[in-house]
């Protein structure tokens, strides 16, 4: 068994992360992408979010969600009532997405939703410029 992610959220929240994902990490598997769009109900994304869970028997899923209470959330959390394989968590940040995405599948279901909400907080920061010495530092380009 195997931890399936799936990115759910509203408007191109999603395939907004996706493109995201593509320029970091490259091509993905056993990820999916949800988007909650305007022309749609609340009945249409559950049929999206019950597509992913068929298409992916058998192995544990991993619902992101953008805003806690929101309607993809609620949605994952009605899906999650009926099977134990899934978990549900959102609000978490692209830096807990990308480290999750990369080892989905180092991690039992629960450590992997509780590993999406701890990497998140841990990778909250302000910078303070006052408290950093710029000329002794050397960046390297990003992607």
């Amino acid at each position: 068994m195997s931890n399936v992610i799936a990115l759910m959220g509203h408007g191109n929240y999603a395939t907004g992360i996706k493109s995201t994902i593509k320029s970091i990490v490259g091509p993905t598997v056993g990820v999916n992408y949800i988007d909650f769009l305007e022309e749609d109900s609340s009945e249409n994304l559950m049929e999206k979010a019950t597509k992913v869970v068929e298409e992916n028997k058998g192995n544990n899923i991993v619902f992101i969600c953008d805003i806690l209470g929101g309607t993809p959330f609620n949605t994952a959390v009605k899906i999650s009532l009926e099977n134990k394989a899934i978990g549900v968590v959102a609000g978490c940040n692209m830096n807990a997405i990308i480290e999750m995405v990369i080892g989905k599948d180092s991690f039992q279901l629960e450590e992997l939703t509780d590993e999406l909400v701890n990497r998140t907080k841990n990778s909250v920061c302000v910078y303070k410029n006052s408290e950093v010495d710029i000329k002794d530092r050397t960046y390297e380009d990003g992607i």
